[in-house]
């Protein structure tokens, strides 16, 4: 069932990835999180939410430990929940924004990304406290014919009739990495190692001094956190690897253009002696520094003498949009 009215979900590239990222980290069981945000109308205004028009901004995401580990279903506590709302009510006072939790998540291995009437009727429970409470599906680890990974996503609400309420989702890029975020990926790792320490040690407990018994459940506990190592915790890792060699080469690109357009700059102030910038073509027009207008960060601007006569500004340097960090970066919406 298509969505209705003008509403959409956009959702931050960061927590795409980090969800992505929590979904393929088992295949066993399903796992979930909150989703942190904000819902606004369509010209951006932060409301409580409106019935047809309406963006719900994803920005950050909780990562939540598993009350009940079963393959078709996931719970969490209320308690689980009370910490959520706190922490999206810190972020909402470092940010300056309205955020809170707007939104849950969780994971279909192994099978479609359509949701269940499990998943309708928590998302209906979901929306009698909170009408614009969204909810994301990753189907994952499900092999295509040529045996490739293919992951499917979605955005739903139940409908009043109690079907599935279909709502576009956009992924959307940004130029920096909210460190939020991935402080909530390197949870993931506590929690699944904090899972399994709680279930060998109710595996210890019972067992009424049988020898096997326990090196069983230590041969079990050994493997299972092996298998955290390598399908977790090493994926985890070389990502985080990878961005830092991307972020490394950006930088080192963005300082090779710098460099050239400083070295195109001096060779044109040294061909036209209409560029020059001196300090002593500046204090013909007036010999206080003050006097000088300023730029947007407080600077003097250059001022230099056009053919006419009359007096123009020449940017400083730290006016040269090629200067900036998002110079060059596209940070147009991407539908996912």
């Amino acid at each position: 069932m298509a969505g209705r009215g003008n509403n959409v979900v956009r959702l931050n590239a960061d927590v795409f990835f980090g969800c992505l990222m929590h979904a393929y980290s088992t295949e066993r069981e399903e796992v979930m999180g909150l989703l942190i945000g904000e819902v606004a109308d369509a010209s951006g205004s932060a409301v409580e939410g409106l019935p047809e028009e309406q963006v719900v901004e994803i920005s950050n995401l909780i990562i939540l430990s598993r009350v009940d580990k079963r393959k078709d279903r996931c719970e969490i506590s209320s308690e689980q929940l009370v910490a959520a709302t706190m922490q999206a009510e810190r972020l909402a006072t470092e940010t300056g924004r309205p955020l809170r939790v707007v939104g849950w998540y969780h994971s279909h291995p192994h099978i479609t990304v359509w949701p269940s009437h499990v998943d309708l009727k928590t998302q209906a429970q979901w929306q009698l406290m909170d009408t614009t409470f969204i909810g994301l599906i990753f189907s994952c680890f499900n092999d295509t014919a040529n045996h490739v990974y293919r992951t499917e996503m979605t955005a739903f609400r139940t409908a009043p009739s109690g079907e599935r309420d279909e709502i576009p989702i956009m992924v959307v890029a940004e130029n920096e990495h909210k460190r939020s975020t991935l402080e909530a990926l390197s949870v993931i790792p506590q929690i699944f190692f904090k899972e399994e320490d709680e279930l060998f040690r109710r595996a210890q407990a019972a067992n009424q001094g049988e020898p096997l018994i326990s090196v069983h459940n230590c041969a079990v506990f050994t493997a299972a956190v092996c298998r955290l190592l390598d399908q977790v915790c090493a994926p985890l890792v070389n990502s985080l690897h990878a961005r830092l060699l991307r972020n490394q080469r950006l930088i080192e690109n963005l300082n090779m253009e710098i460099a050239e357009a400083r070295r195109e700059a001096k060779a044109a102030e040294q061909t036209n002696p209409f560029l020059n910038t001196g300090a002593s073509r500046e204090r013909k027009f007036g010999e206080d520094p003050q006097s000088y207008p300023l730029a947007s960060n407080g600077s003097p601007l250059s001022v230099v003498m056009a053919s006419s006569g009359s007096p123009t500004h020449a940017p400083t340097g730290d006016d040269d949009p090629t200067l900036s960090p998002d110079y060059g970066q596209d940070s147009q919406s991407q539908e996912y």
